[in-house]
């Protein structure tokens, strides 16, 4: 069945956030600033969370250039430029994980007219001002639980997996041989293309 507005994903599916500014990310790792800025708003009326950091659910946003596309797109509406992706880190759980005494989750909330693979990264809890050392140690706590994909690697971004084949997620597997293989097929695949257009 498809996914409801404000339903949880299927476990295997994940939420991912566009890079707006190089500054925010260095050697697949999350910098401080990307937190900060806009990063979270107060949640929309009627939402049972209390704040929510805007992304898109990765088994509704298409392939791997669908998503690339999409994300240029994003960036030039909004004066910006695309440099990559804020993606889960591997083996971390997100969903009820708590930071500073702050449950997260992840929600469905397709943009009507717009984004239709929109998804919330939602904050259950108090939420601290804007400034004050509780909201830096949230905001810090953050990131242990994403990682980068830098623009030039955007065909990295990993595909949701399917409910049935999802791994448990408290003790989710590492690559496997396939997953090794596939990346380096894709690099010489895209390394090639870019060299026809040049």
């Amino acid at each position: 069945m498809p996914l409801a507005d404000g339903e949880r994903p299927a476990e295997g599916d994940f939420w991912f956030r566009v890079l707006t500014s190089d500054g925010y990310s260095a050697r697949g790792r999350i910098n401080h600033a990307a937190f900060k800025g806009r990063f979270l708003g107060p949640a929309q009326q009627g939402r049972p969370w209390d704040a929510e950091a805007s992304g898109r659910l990765r088994s509704l946003a298409g392939t791997t250039e669908e998503a690339r596309n999409h994300a240029i797109q994003y960036c030039k509406d909004n004066n910006g430029t695309f440099y990559g992706y804020m993606v889960p880190v591997h083996g971390k759980q997100i969903i009820g994980a708590v930071i500073e005494g702050v449950r997260l989750d992840v929600r469905y909330t397709p943009i009507q007219d717009g984004d239709a693979a929109h998804a919330d990264l939602t904050f259950t809890g108090p939420i601290p001002a804007i400034k004050t050392d509780e909201h830096k140690k949230l905001m810090m706590g953050l990131q242990d639980y994403f990682a980068a994909v830098h623009e030039t690697q955007w065909w990295m971004l990993d595909d949701a997996v399917a409910s049935a084949d999802a791994p448990p997620a408290e003790a989710p597997p590492p690559p496997g041989l396939a997953d090794v293989v596939v990346r380096a097929f894709r690099a010489v695949l895209y390394r090639d293309k870019d060299k026809d257009k040049k």
